[in-house]
């Protein structure tokens, strides 16, 4: 059995990785994703990135992808973009989706090393960092690129929570979380994010043995590590997407 902690709002996209064995995923959101309102994310945007033209763009989230596009002034200073990076070909695949052309940098899989071909890419370049995301950022990207001489600027789209709720986005009956914790003996947990490793073992408050025995996989090195705080057995997903996510949970079942 596969544990997936995406978010409830994820399922829609998520889904199409099961649809051949849908029997093998059982759906424990550990984390809920919620817009800021178009008005307090327009309050951040300053007049240099309103009127400038040397902004590069960069998503780092899919959700951050899937937000922009429903608030008219960042949707025009992305447009306007010189430039747009996006962090793993889902991330890529969604910006495309609403007609941004995003590259997404070779070889870049956790958020230093985005960080080192931001620096590389653009070094001696008089250029503007607009970077599209969450509150809760795995990597202080704008504080790397700063250090290094950049203007870069977190533009805040959405908050995360942290928690357990069901597919139904309804909190855990104490029957539920008794029959989970039976299913999670023999499962594999998949992590997308520290917040979802955080908000499950922070909510079931299992004993250091129970966690020892469970497999968790997650995407990306600061995943990694957050699993590795809970979860002795623990692995990292071959590339930065879902799709490599899951492989690797199948993978880590087996053994």
């Amino acid at each position: 059995m596969i544990i997936w902690t995406r978010s409830a709002d994820d399922w829609d996209v998520d889904q199409r990785l099961f649809s051949a064995n849908p029997e093998q995923v059982l759906r424990l959101p550990c984390i809920k994703v919620s817009p800021l309102s178009e008005s307090d994310v327009n309050k951040q945007i300053s007049p240099r990135f309103s009127e400038g033209s040397n902004i590069v763009t960069v998503f780092t989230s899919a959700h951050g992808a899937e937000m922009f596009h429903g608030l008219k002034k960042v949707r025009s200073i992305v447009k306007r973009s010189g430039a747009c990076y996006a962090v793993g070909p889902f991330t890529r695949n969604r910006l495309q989706s609403f007609t941004v052309d995003a590259t997404v940098p070779a070889g870049v899989s956790k958020g230093k090393d985005l960080a080192d071909w931001l620096i590389n890419e653009f070094s001696g370049q008089d250029v503007q960092f607009l970077l599209p995301g969450g509150r809760l950022r795995a990597f202080n990207l704008e504080r790397a690129l700063r250090n290094n001489g950049f203007d870069a600027f977190n533009l805040n789209l959405y908050e995360t929570k942290s928690g357990c709720w069901g597919a139904d986005e309804q909190e855990l009956s104490q029957e539920t979380k008794l029959k989970h914790r039976e299913i999670f003996k023999s499962g594999v947990l998949c992590f997308a994010s520290p917040s979802a490793v955080r908000g499950f073992a922070r909510f079931w408050d299992f004993t250091g043995a129970e966690l020892g025995r469970w497999k968790a996989v997650a995407i990306g090195l600061s995943t990694e590590q957050a699993c590795r705080e809970f979860f002795r057995r623990v692995k990292k997903a071959d590339q930065p997407s879902l799709e490599s996510l899951k492989i690797t949970a199948e993978k880590f079942h087996k053994l």
